[in-house]
């Protein structure tokens, strides 16, 4: 994806350029939590602070790292998994954002494009998403 590499010296994570990846996982797992979509998952991300830089939380200061997951070969997913992922609030469901992994869809993908928010945080759901 863009703005995401990865380095020999740190195998299975991705180090990823903004800081609202991880936030929006974050968002993104909560949703599903309370909403109980046992069938949707997403990757797990943390905030790494640059050294050096200063701590205003910027995509300067900060970046994602974000744990590889890995497909399951033999997982068929059935029409409630399809329904649950209609219910997110993520602008950018394909098959490129997402992974069938141990009997979820996983979503990976939770950048500013895929999840993006009004000026005081909140996000803007799409328009299929239900409350």
């Amino acid at each position: 994806g863009k703005n995401v590499c990865t380095r020999i010296w740190l195998p299975g994570y991705y180090i990823k350029y903004g800081h609202e990846r991880y936030r929006n996982a974050q968002y993104l797992e909560n949703f599903v939590r309370e909403r109980n979509l046992n069938l949707i998952g997403v990757a797990e991300k943390w905030l790494y602070h640059v050294p050096g830089r200063p701590y205003a939380l910027t995509g300067e200061n900060y970046l994602t790292i974000s744990k590889e997951v890995v497909p399951s070969n033999d997982f068929d997913p059935i029409d409630e998994h399809w329904a649950q992922l209609g219910q997110l609030p993520h602008y950018d469901i394909q098959t490129s954002n997402f992974v069938l992994a141990d009997g979820k869809v996983v979503i990976i993908d939770t950048d500013i494009h895929a999840m993006p928010t009004k000026q005081d945080g909140t996000y803007y759901p799409p328009v299929w998403a239900k409350p």
